[in-house]
């Protein structure tokens, strides 16, 4: 005897109630009067021949259904969308989302587009709805949902992204999306902890890193913390918040960091591959090994299997480039 499913697909009638609720959701409860009645006629092709009064009352209906719930995630189930995902796939998005998600509820709906980003699904707290698209695969629409978990917990679309940024879509802000330029450096977004070593003397140090994406994925937010132990007793403390975004009029890779001693560094920055390069200051205590003491410095940001590793390198004026210290730093757990 076949399995009973435990999420039967059930068709969504091509109705005016249904059709108009998409609708709804496309403009996230937002639209004038003629653009309701432009759809009128693409929901009438549809075989929903109504009276004004009718389609005034279906219009109405669909936008109180909007707003009913506290929290809603729409998920388009219609053309495109459902085209590129299997019924496997989506009774998996949705046991994943009752398992992680409370106090939001999950519908799948008719087209509400735009449908060359299939697929499309929207995430509704209170007055306020984002938009999601272009997730291939079970894995994107996981992040996608730790992000509606998030959110939903907090009453707030105001909460870390973290790996739901490059789904993130606005289509009222052409070139508003997740930047391009950022990509390759997804493996800096999340939490981390790692233990400092010096290549050059004795001891090391901790620190601690969490970033996020800011602006809708046009740059990401760094908050550090580095805690150095002292040679005679105690511990010394360093804080700074470090934003990273491609500056779009000079398209240029730029940083600014702000720090716990009121200071405000600018940089500029290099990338090789997936690492990262830019000019750093001297540490006050870097020794070298002959001759005058280090006048340059770089630091080199790449991704490892783990999370990531940070490297000090130092120079004399003219001398080569050699490791002052390096950090292996592992991802942890939201």
């Amino acid at each position: 005897m076949a399995e009973k499913k435990k999420y039967p697909e059930k068709e969504i009638p091509m109705d005016a109630d249904n059709l108009l609720l998409a609708f709804t959701i496309q403009f996230q409860g937002n639209y004038s009067e003629e653009k309701l009645q432009k759809r009128r006629s693409w929901i009438e092709k549809s075989g929903n021949i109504l009276t004004d009064a009718e389609y005034a009352d279906a219009a109405a209906g669909a936008k109180k259904k909007y707003f009913e719930q506290p929290a809603e995630f729409f998920v388009c189930r219609s053309g495109p969308c459902r085209d590129r995902s299997s019924f496997a796939e989506r009774e998996e998005i949705r046991r994943i989302f009752d398992e992680r998600v409370r106090n939001c509820t999950f519908s799948f709906t008719e087209c509400h587009g735009p449908c060359k980003h299939a697929p499309v699904a929207t995430l509704r707290i209170g007055e306020r709805a984002e938009r999601f698209a272009e997730m291939s695969g079970i894995g994107d629409w996981g992040d996608v949902i730790d992000y509606v978990a998030r959110a939903a917990e907090k009453s707030t679309l105001l909460v870390d992204p973290h790996r739901a940024e490059p789904f993130r879509f606005d289509p009222a802000h052409d070139g508003g999306q997740f930047s391009p330029a950022l990509r390759e450096f997804q493996y800096l977004v999340g939490r981390f902890k790692g233990e400092g070593v010096y290549l050059e003397k004795s001891g090391g140090f901790h620190k601690e890193l969490a970033s996020s994406w800011e602006a809708g994925g046009r740059f990401i937010s760094m908050r550090m913390s580095a805690a150095y132990p002292l040679d005679e007793s105690g511990v010394d403390v360093h804080h700074a918040f470090v934003v990273l975004g491609m500056n779009a009029e000079s398209e240029c890779f730029e940083g600014r960091a702000y720090t716990d001693g009121g200071l405000i560094h600018e940089y500029s920055m290099e990338r090789d591959g997936g690492n990262l390069i830019f000019t750093d200051r001297v540490p006050g205590h870097a020794p070298c090994s002959q001759g005058p003491v280090a006048t340059r410095a770089r630091k080199i940001i790449r991704p490892t299997a783990e999370g990531l590793e940070e490297i000090l390198e130092i120079a004399e004026a003219s001398g080569p480039w050699r490791p002052y210290y390096h950090v292996r730093m592992k991802r942890s757990e939201q």
